[in-house]
Parts: C-alpha cells; sequence; structure tokens
C-alpha cells in the first residue's frame, strides 16, 4: 500500500478583479524607485502600503492552507526582468510563505518561476522542477524555504511580478499549528 510521507504544497489563485488591481499595482510599481540587483530589477515597498490590493486572495489562501493562527504580509517587492534578465536560485527563509504575482506576463513569451523540489529524484538522484501553467493575473503562494528562480526572459516585452512574505503573528517557526 502507498503511503505518502512528505509533500510540498503551492497554491495557485486567479486575482479578482484582475484589470482593476493590474492597475493599482501597476501605479504602485511606478512609485517605488528601482534599482538594479545581480540580473533583475527590483523595488521594496512598506507592506502597509499595499496589503488590501490583494487581500482577498490572502484571505483565501489562509482559509486553503488550513492553519489556525494569523499570517502578516511584509516584505513587499517587485521586480522586472527586461531582455536577458533572470533571477538565479534563492529561497525566502526559514519561517512562512512567499508569494509570485504575475502583473506583466505573457505565456507565449514568458517562462513562470519554477520551483525545486527540496526532494531528490529517488531513482537518478536529480533535481526535479515545477513549472506551474501560470497566466498574467495568478498569485502563487510557496513555502518561503522552497527554492525558485526566474528562468532567463529571452523576449523583449518586460516580465513585471510583485512578491511578498507571510509570516506567522507571535509564533515561533516550529510551532505551527495545522488543522
Amino acid at each position: 500500500m502507498k503511503k505518502e510521507a512528505f509533500s510540498v504544497s503551492i497554491y495557485q489563485y486567479k486575482v479578482q478583479n484582475w484589470n482593476t488591481k493590474k492597475k493599482q499595482l501597476l501605479n504602485l510599481f511606478h512609485r517605488f524607485p528601482h534599482k538594479r540587483h545581480d540580473n533583475v530589477i527590483t523595488s521594496f515597498f512598506d507592506s502597509k502600503i499595499k496589503t488590501n490590493i490583494i487581500s482577498e486572495e490572502i484571505e483565501l489562501f489562509k482559509r486553503d492552507v488550513g492553519l489556525k493562527i494569523n499570517l502578516s504580509p511584509s516584505n513587499f517587492w517587485f521586480q522586472e526582468y527586461n531582455q536577458n534578465m533572470n533571477h538565479s536560485v534563492h529561497n525566502h527563509g526559514t519561517g512562512g510563505f512567499s508569494s509570485v504575482c504575475f502583473i506583466e506576463y505573457n505565456k507565449n513569451y514568458h517562462k513562470p518561476t519554477t520551483f525545486i523540489s527540496p526532494f531528490e529524484d529517488h531513482i537518478t538522484g536529480g533535481l526535479k522542477e515545477y513549472i506551474p501553467d501560470a497566466e498574467e493575473g495568478n498569485i502563487i503562494f510557496f513555502p518561503s524555504n522552497l527554492l525558485h528562480y526566474a528562468p532567463v526572459n529571452l523576449s523583449n516585452k518586460s516580465r513585471i511580478i510583485m512578491s511578498f512574505n507571510l509570516h506567522a503573528e507571535g509564533v515561533e517557526n516550529h510551532d505551527l499549528n495545522y488543522h
């Protein structure tokens, strides 16, 4: 009998009222200074400024993940990938969840964020990747410690995303309670 011992869940949603929210997000994107960091253009902004644009999706995620504690958004940032830009393999730390929202994204020209399994393939020993079927207006939530990267943008069309982290309020990382 097969039993699943470990798994990694990723949650993907279509952002509600996307056309309105896309305009709001792009307005925010243009309000903050942009700085090239490694091979991507990044701009950070205070989480108090814009949590409410995607609050419906955060609430849906919190319900679906089944945590009994509150998750607070923090560390919001935008990233722009022009032609030949990418973001190398990284994670967002050991506690909580992270997200990526695809703002300017055309699946005919761009590749989505790619996730790397924390478990090697048990036959070959190689790494396994998960490439979501993402579209503009999608938001993906994932464990912050999950390795991921943004593939090279081979197009001359910019790819713009917004990311943020969600941390458990007043809870040590090892004390998270799921129902």
